[in-house]
Formats: C-alpha cells, structure tokens, sequence
C-alpha cells in the first residue's frame, strides 16, 4: 500500500493544523481480517482534542468490535435474542386467541 500525505494550512485563518491522519496497511492494525485496510482522515473543526482522539483509538475500537460481532459469544448472543423474540410472539398470538389466560 502507498499513501501519500499533503497538507497545507491557510496562516491567514488558522495559525495551527487541526486535522490528522490514520493509515493502517493489511495486518498491521489488529482488524479480524488480516486483508483489511484502515484508513482515517480527522477534520478538527473546533480544535485538536477530538481528531487526536480518534487517530489514537478509532481503529482499535473498529478493529475490537469486528472481532466482537464475529465471535461465538456475540453470535451465541444473538440466537438468544432471536429464541427470546420467539417466545414473545408466541406469547402474544395466544392472547391474541385467548389462550393465555
């Protein structure tokens, strides 16, 4: 992967660079998938805190909850949800009829 970075501040508006930059090749930032790119660009509109921020920690978050929505837990989760919604309807359509009385 090439990246290439340019930037170019305007000293008559803003004497600092709010935005920032992230550029994570394949296998290098934690993602599930050791094929995936990350790539980040952070306008700091009202200051640098925020666009600091997310250069340090959004690609962490992103990879962490790839990993979490592919593992067995978020998936053992989600057939829980699923059994739960289930029941619930069955629930209703029987006092629907009258049966759950």
């Amino acid at each position: 992967m090439i990246v290439s970075i340019a930037e170019e501040m305007n000293p008559t508006r803003r004497n600092t660079m709010e935005d920032v930059h992230a550029a994570h090749p394949p296998g290098s930032w934690g993602a599930p998938n050791d094929r995936a790119t990350f790539l980040g660009v952070y306008d700091g509109h009202g200051g640098r805190l925020i666009a600091d921020y997310l250069e340090e920690h959004l690609d962490d978050n992103v990879a962490m909850e790839w990993a979490y929505a592919e593992s067995e837990q978020r998936k053992k989760q989600g057939e829980m949800m699923n059994d739960d919604g289930q029941q619930q309807q069955q629930q209703s359509k029987k006092r629907r009829l009258g049966e759950g009385r």
